[in-house]
Protein backbone atom coordinates (compact mmCIF):
# COMPACT_ATOMS: atom_id res chain seq x y z
CA UNK A 1 0.00 0.00 0.00
CA UNK A 2 3.28 2.58 0.49
CA UNK A 3 4.70 1.70 -2.66
CA UNK A 4 5.20 5.17 -5.18
CA UNK A 5 7.72 5.99 -7.41
CA UNK A 6 9.18 4.33 -10.80
CA UNK A 7 10.67 1.27 -11.44
CA UNK A 8 14.13 1.11 -13.37
CA UNK A 9 14.12 -1.38 -16.15
CA UNK A 10 17.52 -2.09 -16.94
CA UNK A 11 17.70 -3.68 -19.83
CA UNK A 12 15.22 -1.16 -21.55
CA UNK A 13 17.09 1.49 -19.95
CA UNK A 14 13.47 3.00 -18.68
CA UNK A 15 11.22 3.59 -16.11
CA UNK A 16 7.80 2.92 -15.21
CA UNK A 17 5.74 3.84 -12.59
CA UNK A 18 4.78 1.40 -9.36
CA UNK A 19 1.41 1.35 -8.85
CA UNK A 20 -0.05 -0.36 -5.89
CA UNK A 21 -2.26 -3.50 -6.57
CA UNK A 22 -5.52 -5.05 -4.55
CA UNK A 23 -5.28 -8.32 -5.45
CA UNK A 24 -8.49 -10.05 -3.90
CA UNK A 25 -8.33 -13.44 -2.32
CA UNK A 26 -11.69 -14.75 -2.77
CA UNK A 27 -11.52 -13.80 -6.43
CA UNK A 28 -8.62 -15.29 -7.45
CA UNK A 29 -9.37 -18.60 -5.60
CA UNK A 30 -12.86 -18.86 -7.57
CA UNK A 31 -10.45 -18.24 -10.91
CA UNK A 32 -8.16 -20.55 -9.98
CA UNK A 33 -10.72 -22.85 -8.76
CA UNK A 34 -9.47 -24.05 -5.43
CA UNK A 35 -10.23 -23.45 -1.82
CA UNK A 36 -7.88 -21.59 0.68
CA UNK A 37 -6.61 -24.47 1.87
CA UNK A 38 -5.60 -26.02 -1.07
CA UNK A 39 -3.88 -23.07 -1.83
CA UNK A 40 -1.98 -23.18 1.02
CA UNK A 41 -0.97 -26.92 -0.22
CA UNK A 42 0.01 -25.38 -3.72
CA UNK A 43 2.50 -22.68 -1.41
CA UNK A 44 3.80 -25.55 0.01
CA UNK A 45 4.64 -27.26 -2.68
CA UNK A 46 6.13 -24.40 -4.64
CA UNK A 47 8.00 -23.20 -1.39
CA UNK A 48 7.13 -20.35 0.95
CA UNK A 49 9.43 -18.48 4.00
CA UNK A 50 8.98 -21.11 5.82
CA UNK A 51 10.14 -24.05 3.82
CA UNK A 52 11.93 -25.09 0.60
CA UNK A 53 9.51 -26.58 -1.09
CA UNK A 54 9.52 -29.41 -3.47
CA UNK A 55 11.96 -28.94 -6.52
CA UNK A 56 10.84 -29.14 -9.47
CA UNK A 57 7.12 -27.89 -8.38
CA UNK A 58 6.22 -24.31 -9.79
CA UNK A 59 3.63 -22.59 -9.45
CA UNK A 60 1.56 -24.22 -12.51
CA UNK A 61 2.35 -27.65 -11.69
CA UNK A 62 1.72 -27.36 -7.89
CA UNK A 63 -1.66 -26.06 -9.20
CA UNK A 64 -2.21 -28.90 -11.18
CA UNK A 65 -1.40 -31.57 -8.80
CA UNK A 66 -3.12 -30.22 -5.64
CA UNK A 67 -6.48 -29.74 -8.47
CA UNK A 68 -6.03 -33.40 -9.52
CA UNK A 69 -4.70 -35.08 -5.44
CA UNK A 70 -7.38 -32.31 -3.94
CA UNK A 71 -4.62 -31.77 -1.10
CA UNK A 72 -0.75 -32.61 -0.76
CA UNK A 73 -1.87 -35.33 1.88
CA UNK A 74 -3.38 -37.18 -1.51
CA UNK A 75 -0.12 -36.45 -3.58
CA UNK A 76 1.74 -39.64 -4.93
CA UNK A 77 4.89 -40.76 -2.76
CA UNK A 78 7.75 -38.84 -5.00
CA UNK A 79 6.06 -35.77 -4.03
CA UNK A 80 4.80 -36.42 -0.39
CA UNK A 81 8.16 -37.64 0.77
CA UNK A 82 9.54 -34.23 -0.45
CA UNK A 83 6.80 -32.28 1.87
CA UNK A 84 8.26 -31.60 5.13
CA UNK A 85 7.33 -34.11 7.98
CA UNK A 86 5.58 -31.11 9.93
CA UNK A 87 3.07 -30.36 6.91
CA UNK A 88 0.26 -29.52 9.37
CA UNK A 89 1.46 -27.30 11.43
CA UNK A 90 3.10 -25.42 8.31
CA UNK A 91 -0.61 -25.19 7.08
CA UNK A 92 -1.41 -23.63 10.47
CA UNK A 93 1.00 -21.06 10.36
CA UNK A 94 -0.97 -20.08 7.21
CA UNK A 95 -4.35 -21.12 7.90
CA UNK A 96 -4.34 -19.88 11.71
CA UNK A 97 -2.07 -17.12 12.12
CA UNK A 98 -1.40 -15.39 15.53
CA UNK A 99 -3.05 -11.98 15.49
CA UNK A 100 -2.91 -9.10 17.50
CA UNK A 101 -5.57 -7.20 18.62
CA UNK A 102 -3.69 -4.91 20.96
CA UNK A 103 -1.17 -2.23 18.88
CA UNK A 104 0.03 1.30 18.00
CA UNK A 105 0.50 2.78 14.56
CA UNK A 106 3.25 5.69 15.10
CA UNK A 107 5.34 6.75 12.54
CA UNK A 108 8.94 7.21 13.56
CA UNK A 109 11.35 8.72 10.87
CA UNK A 110 13.81 5.94 9.08
CA UNK A 111 17.28 4.85 10.86
CA UNK A 112 19.36 5.21 7.65
CA UNK A 113 22.66 3.86 9.51
CA UNK A 114 20.53 0.94 10.87
CA UNK A 115 19.61 0.40 7.32
CA UNK A 116 22.73 0.56 6.12
CA UNK A 117 23.90 -1.98 8.55
CA UNK A 118 21.38 -4.24 8.23
CA UNK A 119 21.36 -4.17 4.45
CA UNK A 120 25.15 -4.21 3.88
CA UNK A 121 26.76 -5.80 7.18
CA UNK A 122 24.21 -8.34 7.30
CA UNK A 123 22.76 -8.97 3.73
CA UNK A 124 25.55 -8.38 1.72
CA UNK A 125 23.96 -5.38 -0.54
CA UNK A 126 26.34 -2.98 -1.77
CA UNK A 127 27.26 -0.49 0.66
CA UNK A 128 27.01 2.95 -1.53
CA UNK A 129 23.80 1.94 -3.11
CA UNK A 130 22.21 1.37 0.02
CA UNK A 131 23.51 4.02 1.90
CA UNK A 132 22.35 6.31 -1.37
CA UNK A 133 18.75 5.18 -1.05
CA UNK A 134 18.87 5.23 2.83
CA UNK A 135 19.40 8.70 2.42
CA UNK A 136 16.71 9.81 -0.41
CA UNK A 137 13.91 7.53 2.13
CA UNK A 138 14.89 10.14 5.36
CA UNK A 139 14.88 12.66 2.63
CA UNK A 140 11.49 11.87 1.52
CA UNK A 141 10.30 10.95 4.95
CA UNK A 142 10.81 14.38 6.42
CA UNK A 143 8.32 16.14 3.15
CA UNK A 144 6.09 13.43 3.49
CA UNK A 145 3.27 13.41 6.01
CA UNK A 146 0.11 11.52 4.88
CA UNK A 147 -1.78 9.27 6.76
CA UNK A 148 -2.57 5.31 6.24
CA UNK A 149 -6.43 6.29 5.51
CA UNK A 150 -5.92 8.30 3.02
CA UNK A 151 -5.45 5.27 0.75
CA UNK A 152 -8.35 4.05 1.45
CA UNK A 153 -10.27 6.91 0.77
Amino acid sequence: MTLTGREYLPSKKSSRPLIPELIRLEDNLERLGITREQLVDVALLVGTDFNEGVMGIGPRKGLALIKKYVTADNLPGEFRNELPKDLDELRNTFLHPRVLDDYSLRKNPPDPDGIVQFLSGERGFARDRVQKVAGRLAKSMEAADSQLGEWFA
